[in-house]
């Protein structure tokens, strides 16, 4: 069986500078390679197949401006940068960005985007270990055997579940796919366990380290005390929509069957309010590496990637997420299955709804919270997805209809596995 891919994330901040016409000079180049806006960009990501997701946002507000381009991607960051610079239209269309960035020079695009990575932050992947070619051949698969139901579907209509699952995989054979579809990739290690371990594997943690486990709730009192003072004193600001972010955003919203969006906030003042996020977040990252990482966050299965990135030297909280549906749901979803992990990182930025004891409260007030995400977004000016009319059910489903082709199958996991059809 195939290895699993290791995959990593980027994410570029690069100062703009000041003055209104490098501002308007960069959007104009960016949008030579939108493929939202621009039905036909001059060069397009597809070249690059390891590429998920990527995009450019320029973020005018809060600060001095920055250009952020961040990106999925198969394999390790600097191949991918170097590949890009060794690109000639490549290199080209970037330095035309980036020469409206601070500190850039000339001919070394690799160099710039490396010294200005300011890492993945808490990072989710749906699905690790899966590649943007195997999600693409799979999707391809399920096309071509539904492809040949339909067409041959007089002749099986009376044949039994194994019957015409046989059919099928010589149809498979005949299209010379069978060697690459028993070659699935393996799980990854933290993958191949179920989840039932978790609970175990935790409360062992906790019994060994009981003395530094009291010592943390002790601990945990003190600062919950200090943040319910805090929480008292803050001010629950008016509901505010930001008219003209929001016509932005949703401008290039809803064209395909994924959205992307790009959230930037400010931790308030004070140290805990600092710590609080970033413990928040380690949490979160713990939970997805073993817990929610069978394509689901939090129990919301339709994230693709997300991650969180506080910029260093700086109170900016930027979240970026490539995810199935409306942004509205997208929200809904948030709110219903994930509120208490909404509370406990943007119940510490500046302009979110009040909570109380970290996690309560907050996102329960729909409309202030929607309010808030919006007026929170930035315009994204270039957005790639590798699959935009994949769903994460729909990736999942063409994992199993490959991983079962072929497998020693009963009958009622016959019978599941054309359900999948």
């Amino acid at each position: 069986m195939a290895a699993p891919v290791r995959q990593s994330a980027f994410t570029i901040i690069a100062p703009v500078g000041g003055d209104e016409a490098s501002r308007k000079e960069l959007k104009h180049q960016l949008q030579r390679v939108d493929p939202v806006l621009n039905p036909t960009p001059e060069l397009s990501f597809e070249e690059f197949p390891e590429l998920h997701y990527c995009s450019f946002v320029l973020v005018e507000n809060g600060g001095a401006p920055y250009l952020a381009f961040e990106g999925n991607i198969d394999g390790e960051v600097e191949p991918f940068f170097r590949g890009l610079a060794d690109r000639k239209n490549w290199l080209a269309l970037f330095e035309d960005i980036y020469r409206n960035c601070e500190a850039y020079q000339e001919g070394r695009l690799a160099e710039y985007l490396l010294a200005h990575d300011v890492g993945p932050g808490t990072w989710y992947v749906a699905f690790a270990g899966r590649s943007a070619a195997e999600i693409r051949k799979e999707a391809t698969l399920r096309e071509k055997i539904e492809t040949f139901l339909d067409a041959d579907a007089a002749a099986l209509a009376g044949l039994t579940a194994p019957e015409v699952r046989a059919a099928v995989q010589a149809e498979v054979q005949r299209l010379g796919l069978e060697e690459w579809v028993r070659d699935a990739p393996v799980m990854p290690f933290l993958l191949r366990y179920d989840r039932r371990a978790f609970g175990p594997v935790a409360l062992a943690l906790a019994v060994g380290l009981l003395p530094a486990t009291l010592l943390l709730l002790g601990a945990g009192g003190v600062l919950l005390l200090r943040l319910r003072q805090l929480e008292a004193s803050d001010s629950e600001a008016p509901i505010r929509w930001d008219t003209t972010r929001i016509q932005d955003s949703e401008d290039r919203e809803d064209r395909t069957d994924q959205n992307h969006m790009c959230s930037v906030t400010r931790i308030k003042d004070g140290w805990l309010r600092g710590f609080l996020v970033r413990a928040s977040l380690t949490v979160v990252g713990l939970a997805h590496r073993l817990y929610f990482n069978r394509g689901d966050l939090g129990g919301i299965p339709t994230i693709h990637f997300a991650r969180w990135v506080i910029l260093p030297k700086s109170r900016q909280l930027v979240f970026f997420s490539n995810f199935d549906g409306s942004w509205e749901r997208y929200l809904g979803d948030f709110i219903e299955q994930a509120s208490i992990g909404l509370n406990s990182i943007w119940g510490n930025t500046q302009g979110y709804p009040k909570t109380r004891n970290l996690v309560q409260g907050g996102a329960e007030d729909e409309e202030r919270f929607k309010a808030f995400a919006r007026n929170s977004m930035q315009r994204t000016r270039v957005w790639y997805s590798a699959y935009r009319n994949i769903t994460i059910r729909n990736l999942a489903d063409n994992a199993k209809l490959r991983e079962g082709l072929f497998a020693e199958l009963s009958a009622d996991e016959t019978d599941e596995w054309l359900r999948l059809l």
